[in-house]
């Protein structure tokens, strides 16, 4: 994504997801996100070997003007 907290676009400084056999397929993850702000991301997938970027435009998230740790993101699913 374009925060430097989620990689900045950079693959090797990207964010990594987790999910659990409870939570599949909902994915999560934590970063500190810049206050007051819209942040444009897109998920990848390691699938058989190859990354694979999601379709469509990237996503926008809009970060109010919060305490760290006060603003959760929906859950999100790939695609």
């Amino acid at each position: 994504g374009g925060a430097p907290s989620i990689g900045s676009w950079n693959l090797n400084d990207a964010v990594h997801l987790e999910t659990s056999e409870l939570d599949f397929p909902w994915w999560s993850t934590q970063a500190n996100l810049p206050r007051n702000s819209l942040v444009e991301c897109k998920f990848a997938i390691l699938r058989h070997g190859k990354l694979v970027w999601e379709d469509g435009p990237n996503r926008k998230i809009v970060v109010p003007d919060v305490p760290p740790g006060a603003f959760q993101v929906p859950a999100l699913l790939f695609g």
